[in-house]
């Protein structure tokens, strides 16, 4: 699953979410959305740490 998929998903519970539903089902949507938001802020971090390490390699190999 990568972050796209992620923010599909968080989206598509968004959208699902109703005045109708009970206040339980509400909140277990809004908890599972805050863990995909948490998840995705995760992958944007790894995704900046990795693209920060691939430059300092090519850094290192450009002067090694």
């Amino acid at each position: 699953m990568n972050i796209q998929d992620l923010r599909d998903r968080a989206a598509t519970l968004r959208a699902s979410m109703s005045p109708a539903m009970s206040m339980q089902a509400f909140q277990a949507c809004q908890a599972r959305i805050d863990l995909l938001s948490k998840a995705i802020a995760a992958l944007d971090r790894l995704a900046e740490a990795q693209a920060i390490a691939d430059r300092a390699v090519e850094e290192c190999v450009k002067w090694g």
